[in-house]
């Protein structure tokens, strides 16, 4: 199994050592004791133990049921979300795939409840900060071609009809002039940061000249490493070139920082602290970019990076401000199964406490788009893939024996004195697939404690693969290698 850097957007593969550590020293303690080691030789009848029969049960009693993913459908079975979501103003939404549409849809239609009756007004995605704006001001404003638009914000994954429905909502609201409150879209990733430099010289181009041409300069150097895929060539860069990169960034910042009066009183408070915000997300960028590939030490910077982002915007938003996030399920968990990483959701929990809420979405089987992994390693096509029905003892496999097809499961205050509760605190396996694939067994496979993790989550039995734009190939009619490999220069993967 990968890590992240593989496409599985989650945690390394775990050993049997390792995961015999997740488990609790209560738990060592009572498995001894059933067996006899507990101290006196009479040690009576061994305690029950937590059993997936136990969970399947206590599942068909618990778990709530939903009758639809598609938006803008009836909303009489959406009741649950209230209670669910309670007070928390910043709503993390996973999904275990970065290619399925119904993960996409009900997020959407979530999005448009959350709106209506929870004071939502801001939906932010897993997509490159800079190339958002784009999508922002079309939501604003109408200006420009939504397609378009939504094709150019960097990742195959959103550039999808599923997403474009969703933009196409937000500004439909928007154009209703009952609505006073406005909704605004966000993106918080910090893969690429070629756009945000040009955003920061445009900003500077009419105010201040000279500083556009030498922040020009200043950025030159780093500009072909900040394509998401450029790590490994900037880590194979001479360590002369790289301190000079780092340096240059760090002082196009400062030199912002520097001006804040001057620009302030030329552009506006919120024009500069936007130019501001660009000029650091080439510093997250860059720092990213110079961290060790083979470890997770990329992933903390960029989910701490991204948490970081959304902070600032609901700084900018002001008090009052509630929004939606959109990301795998690796980003917006809590916590995650192995202490080496602490996730954007981690960040955010720490920061916000109950404010924020967590979401995760698992799926039994079907399709989603995805590149293909080679078994040398290398990438092959973007494809739709099928996944088979989810591993034995799995989260996904429990859940789907209760013959629920679509389910939410609050997994707060379990009672750990009931079994079947039990059961579901215990690390099991979950099936969370990124913007890479392969058909492995155990591939993107992940063995940790949903409570630890998640809120609640979103069971969807069955997937289907997303639908592209029409300024993506179409991934199954032809071999798209150099296509993907533009792609991926280009717009990155997430």
């Amino acid at each position: 199994m990968g890590s992240y850097e593989s496409g599985c957007e989650m945690f390394p593969s775990f050993t049997e050592a390792s995961l015999r550590r997740l488990v609790s020293a209560a738990t060592l303690l009572a498995g001894l004791y059933s067996l006899g080691c507990g101290g006196g030789g009479n040690s009576g009848p061994a305690a029950p133990v937590p059993t997936q029969a136990v969970a399947v049960t206590w599942l068909k009693q618990t778990a709530t049921p939903f009758t639809s993913v598609e938006p803008s459908s009836s909303e009489t079975d959406l009741a649950f979300v209230d209670g669910l979501v309670g007070n928390a103003t910043i709503i993390g939404l996973g999904e275990a795939t970065h290619g399925s549409s119904e993960f996409q849809k009900m997020k959407h239609r979530l999005f448009e409840y959350l709106v209506e009756h929870k004071g939502v007004t801001a939906f932010g995605l897993e997509a490159q900060m800079g190339r958002c704006l784009a999508i922002d001001q079309f939501v604003q404003t109408g200006q420009g071609d939504a397609t378009q638009i939504l094709e150019n914000q960097g990742f195959w994954v959103w550039s999808t009809q599923e997403m474009l429905d969703l933009v196409n909502w937000m500004r439909a609201y928007n154009s209703d002039p009952s609505h006073t409150q406005k909704l605004h879209f966000f993106g918080f990733d910090m893969q690429d940061g070629g756009t945000e430099m040009d955003q920061v010289i445009s900003y500077l181009q009419p105010i201040d000249a000279q500083a556009a041409t030498n922040l020009t300069a200043l950025y030159a150097p780093f500009r072909p490493y900040t394509w998401a895929g450029g790590m490994a060539d900037y880590q194979a860069a001479s360590r002369t070139l790289r301190s000079q990169c780092h340096a240059n960034i760090q002082q196009a910042y400062q030199w912002m920082v520097t001006n804040q009066a001057a620009y302030s009183a030329a552009t506006g408070a919120e024009s500069y602290a936007l130019a501001l915000q660009m000029a650091k997300v080439v510093v997250q960028n860059e720092a990213m970019q110079s961290d060790d590939p083979s470890g997770l030490g990329r992933s903390n910077v960029r989910d701490q990076s991204m948490a970081g982002n959304v902070d600032w915007y609901l700084e900018e938003m002001g008090p009052g401000a509630k929004v939606v996030l959109s990301a795998h399920n690796g980003h917006v968990n809590k916590k995650g199964p192995t202490s080496q990483w602490t996730a954007m959701g981690d960040w955010l929990s720490q920061n916000h406490g109950a404010a924020y809420f967590s979401l995760g979405f698992a799926f039994d089987s079907g399709s989603f788009n995805a590149v293909w992994e080679n078994a040398d390693g290398t990438y092959g096509q973007l494809q739709s893939n099928t996944a088979t029905p989810a591993g034995s003892g799995s989260y996904e496999d429990t859940i789907a024996q209760t013959g629920l097809n679509l389910a939410v499961l609050d997994l707060r205050h379990l009672d750990l004195t009931q079994l079947g509760p039990a059961w579901f605190n215990q690390p099991h396996d979950l099936r969370e697939i990124g913007a890479v694939w392969n058909a492995t067994p155990g591939y993107c496979v992940n063995n940790s404690s949903l409570p630890s993790r998640f809120d609640a989550l979103v069971f969807l039995n069955k997937v289907t693969a997303t639908t592209f734009l029409p300024g993506y190939l179409n991934p199954t009619a032809q071999n798209p290698t150099p296509y993907l490999q533009s792609r991926i220069k280009t717009r990155g993967m997430p």
